[in-house]
């Protein structure tokens, strides 16, 4: 392209594909700039603008506000440590949704167990409120206890196949959605050509999830990982994996 020619705000917006009124808005922000010859109204920009377009527009592709730019643009950051930034301000994000994933789950269990969502005001404390409740109140360990005391039971009644045993610590919902039957014929399908059983691994807290105890079930060629579910002490879900 020749350095010295002005393109018109309509091929801008051709070879970028956006608006004139999202130019106009840039401008206006002050973090691109344009050229207007000599009675024409028209916005034209140079080479050296049009690689300033270029340089905003990715950056606002990857989520950069405008404030954050004119910020880099000023010298007043670095590009490196605004897109930390926003990397941060995202994970924050994501962990503040899964928060919220995280209770609308508890509050649909604790409606298929029949409990008043409304009087169920423990199960949506912040967890700073929790942990403060919890100085010198052991409750919320000795829940995390009796769920890995059934789910070590249950592991063993798998084992020994009483599965029969399982079902009074599941729910409605997860005693429809898999039957005795099913829950067998999904287990022999699971362990087919594992070899043979060789012990019963670590039963422990899933440091992920407070509703999660997780069981491993050794074999000769894998090592089974089971996860078990929980609100209060129902187990609510069940899935299993294959680990080292």
């Amino acid at each position: 392209m020749d350095e010295t020619k002005l393109v018109d705000i309509s091929g801008i917006c051709d070879r970028f594909g956006i608006s004139s009124r999202t130019l106009r808005f840039y401008e206006e922000e002050g973090i691109i700039a344009s050229t207007r010859e000599e009675g024409s109204s028209r916005r034209k920009y140079s080479a050296e603008q049009i690689v300033r377009i270029r340089e905003v527009l990715t950056l606002r592709a990857i989520g950069i506000s405008v404030k954050e730019i004119k910020e880099y643009l000023q010298g007043n950051a670095s590009l490196k440590e605004i897109v930390h930034l926003r990397k941060a301000e995202i994970i924050a994000s994501i962990e503040s949704k899964s928060r919220e994933i995280e209770l609308l789950n508890q509050a649909l269990m604790a409606m298929d167990d029949g409990e008043n969502l409304f009087e169920a005001a423990d199960m949506f404390e912040t967890p700073t409120k929790r942990n403060k409740k919890a100085t010198g109140n052991k409750a919320p360990e000795s829940k995390t206890a009796q769920r890995m005391e059934i789910v070590r039971n249950c592991a063993e009644w798998i084992i020994q196949d009483h599965l029969e045993k399982l079902y009074p610590y599941f729910s409605q919902q997860l005693r429809e959605y898999m039957p005795e039957s099913a829950f067998q014929a999904t287990w022999r399908d699971c362990i087919t050509g594992v070899g043979k059983f060789q012990r019963l691994g670590e039963t422990c807290p899933d440091n992920e999830s407070e509703n999660v105890v997780l069981q491993k079930f050794h074999f000769e060629k894998v090592t089974v990982l089971m996860k078990f579910v929980f609100h209060n002490l129902i187990i609510h879900g069940l899935w299993t994996s294959f680990v080292e």
